[in-house]
């Protein structure tokens, strides 16, 4: 078994994998220049940062920081 047999590489191996799936499951894209009123529906997963005029979640919706 590769996870016995060579634990290092393969933590190495498996932490990249995890970033990797980490990073591609969250669109970190930036937000357009105009923000507006934003209604996030139905888009589970979805990223939003910056200034909104509005902004309403209705589950199963994103997150915010």
């Amino acid at each position: 078994m590769p996870m016995k047999e060579s634990a290092e590489s393969f933590n190495a191996l498996l932490a990249t994998a995890l970033a990797a799936l980490l990073a591609a499951r969250f669109d970190t894209a930036p937000a357009p220049a105009s923000y507006g009123d934003v209604v996030c529906k139905s888009k589970p997963n979805q990223f939003y940062t910056g200034h909104f005029r509005s902004l309403r979640l209705q589950q199963p919706c994103g997150r915010t920081d």
